[in-house]
Formats: C-alpha cells, structure tokens, sequence
C-alpha cells in the first residue's frame, strides 16, 4: 500500500484518513467511511484517483468484505487495492478512439477499417463492409485488396460501399500496413471516405480505360515489372493458364480475372492512361 501511494513506511502512519487525503477531491465524496460501513455492514468496490505526494497521479481499485459477529453485526473489515492506471489509461484511449471513428463517420462519412495479415477467409469479420454489394463489386473488391496487401506496401482502392444514410455510394479508401520493429506486418488500417461527383467521374473513366485495355498491354506491363506470367498469377491470384487467357484473348475471360490482373499492376506500380482518348500507354509510376 505504501508503494501504490508513494509513501515511505518508516515516516508516516498508516490510516483510512490519510488514504482519504490522498484521494483526488472530486473522488473523496464517492469513498465509504468507516461510520458508513458500520452502519450497512458493507464495503463497496470502488475506482478513485489519487495524487501521491511527489505529484503524479494513479488510478486504484478496491474491492472489500465486512466480518460480523455471530449476532450478525460487523465488527471488522478488510479489503485489497490495486493500480489500474494503465488499464484505465486503455479503456479511456480506446473509448477516444471510438468516438472519433463515430465522429469522422457521421459528419464525413469516413470509416475506418482493419485488415489482419493473412486477410481472413471469406467470412473473416473485416470482411462484412462487403456483404451487402452487388456480386460482381463484391469480387472486385476482393480482387483490389488482395492484390495491394500482397505488394506489402499503402496503396488505394475504389469501389462502392454502403453509405450511413443508406444505399450505395463511391468510396476510396487508402490502407496502410502497421508493421513490428523486425519489418513484419501485423495488420492494415484502411480509411474509407466518399468520393465527391468529380472524383465519381473520374473512377468512371477509370473503368472505361480498363475496358480498353487488351493483353498486349498486359504484357507490356509484366515486362517493365520484369515479371514472368507465374509472377501475374501469383499477384492476383490467378491461376497461370487464366493469365495465359487474358494476354491471348482479354474479352473472352471473366471481368473479375480481368480486373484481379489489372489491379495486381496497379498495386505493383503500373500506370495504364489513354493518349488522344484512344491509344492505351503502359508505363511504371514514378517512386
């Protein structure tokens, strides 16, 4: 008790009084009294602040129980306290957090999300931002993060997601890998926010460029990453004789194969742009 209050045992007395003159004043009022306890026989838990003589601050918890004599009445009491600083210190930071999420969600629209590692099954809960999109969307997202997490470096995504008030609205949301001292990544924290009218516009003119383009630009977008087709595969998560497809005959395979590759370039370094609104040009993004 002396170590929780900052006391040195051979200059002071312990008593309930002093721990009161400890207790932070706007918690005093909320502590039992020994009167108190005499009178209902009982000791409640409780969570105070106290201000140690050196001046810093803890926050303590006590829980207690109260003997009585045969006939019933208490004649003693006994209880444990200990430092819950750093818990305490968590659950307010965490309930910070919270609320800020909240706020950016409801004035802006913002959400935050978390991705683990290995970005979970297909039920994964980090995944249930998608449970209500449209099939195809639904896969494109899939087909978008799964390619950035792989390259293990932020990147961007767009698509459709729900919106607070309801329905279905563009969204581009950025994620960032945290990682461990030793370089290891430890989760994705991705910020989605809404994409305004002009920026909607642009995300269409995105995806009438991605329909332009054909498998030898494909090709030519392997061959500046110095990728192999094993190396597009393994990417996007595509199987080798898919990628084979795709640089042969890009219309006859799957939209979601099509934009799986696409967005594993992207995600790569990529950048595919159309010249005089026609001519497809290939380059790598400048670092």
């Amino acid at each position: 008790m002396y170590r929780l209050l900052g006391l040195q045992p051979d200059i002071v007395d312990p008593s309930y009084a002093l721990l009161l003159s400890l207790v932070h004043p706007d918690d005093r009022a909320g502590l039992d009294t020994p009167d108190r306890i005499r009178q209902d026989g009982t000791l409640r838990s409780h969570s105070f602040r106290v201000i140690r003589p050196d001046g810093s601050m803890r926050i303590l918890s006590s829980r207690g129980e109260t003997y009585r004599t045969a006939d019933g009445r208490p004649f003693a009491a006994a209880g444990i306290v200990l430092d819950v600083t750093g818990e305490k210190q968590r659950e307010r930071a965490q309930s910070v957090a919270l609320k800020g999420r909240q706020a950016l969600r409801d004035e802006a629209g913002v959400t935050l999300h978390v991705f683990t590692p290995g970005h979970g099954g297909q039920d994964a809960p980090e995944w249930a931002l998608l449970v209500d999109l449209p099939p195809d969307e639904r896969a494109r997202w899939r087909a978008n993060l799964t390619a950035g997490f792989e390259t293990g470096r932020s990147f961007t995504a767009t698509g459709l997601l729900a919106r607070r008030e309801g329905g279905h609205g563009s969204f581009e949301m950025t994620l960032v890998p945290m990682r461990r001292p030793d370089g290891v990544i430890t989760e994705w924290i991705g910020l989605a926010e809404p994409i305004d009218e002009d920026s909607g516009d642009a995300r269409r003119e995105v995806s009438d460029l991605d329909a332009t383009i054909e498998g030898h630009h494909l090709r030519a977008a392997r061959g500046l990453l110095d990728w192999s087709m094993t190396d597009l595969a393994e990417a996007s998560h595509l199987s080798f004789s898919t990628v084979r497809r795709l640089e042969e005959n890009p219309n006859g395979a799957a939209d979601r194969s099509r934009s799986a590759a696409i967005a594993a370039l992207r995600a790569a370094g990529i950048r595919f742009s159309q010249i005089d609104g026609a001519t497809v040009a290939v380059a790598v993004a400048k670092v």
